[in-house]
């Protein structure tokens, strides 16, 4: 809806707009990649706001929404076969990279082991950030499948505490205060 002289009135409908709507059926990963299209256009062209940091979070790359309107690629990582060999990922990584035909910034974000900074290294697998996941069984401390980050399910305190002292991975308290 846009206002205009104190009422709302209907915004246009886009071409992406006409397409989802149930009128005209297209594939879900279609209707993705129109309403992202949709929305960035929004954003950027009509409403004038050039700030944004673009991150598309995807598992297939059917979805991806192209080029022109990704920042950054990223992806969730809730590997049960780790066993906390606090491998790199690189295989999904790769995956994540080829899904762009430009060399963009790749994020994991989210994930349940901790990749080990020094296999990332070694493999090439520059995870821009990770973001392991919160807790969502039991209390905290418990090491729990659905603890992701309390527990030792899947990152043990030592492991914790190398990662993050690690001189590769930056830390909120290294950033600079802006």
């Amino acid at each position: 809806m846009l206002r205009a002289q104190g009422r709302y009135q209907a915004a246009p409908r886009s071409a992406a707009a006409a397409c989802l709507s149930r009128q005209r059926p297209v594939p879900q990963a279609y209707a993705n990649i129109l309403l992202w299209r949709h929305l960035y256009d929004r954003l950027v062209n009509v409403h004038r706001i050039h700030n944004l940091i673009w991150v598309w979070n995807g598992q297939d790359p059917a979805w991806y929404p192209g080029d022109d309107v990704v920042d950054v690629s990223s992806l969730d990582i809730y590997d049960n076969a780790d066993n906390k060999t606090y491998k790199s990922q690189l295989a999904s990584y790769q995956q994540t990279q080829q899904s762009s035909a430009e060399k963009k910034l790749i994020a994991l974000s989210e994930n349940s082991y901790i990749p080990d900074p020094d296999k990332i290294a070694a493999d090439g697998a520059w995870w821009l950030w990770f973001m392991t996941w919160s807790d969502g069984g039991g209390a905290a401390g418990v090491s729990d499948p659905n603890n992701f980050w309390t527990g030792e399910y899947y990152n043990t305190n030592a492991h914790k505490v190398r990662v993050y002292n690690h001189p590769k991975v930056i830390t909120l308290d290294k950033l600079p205060k802006f």
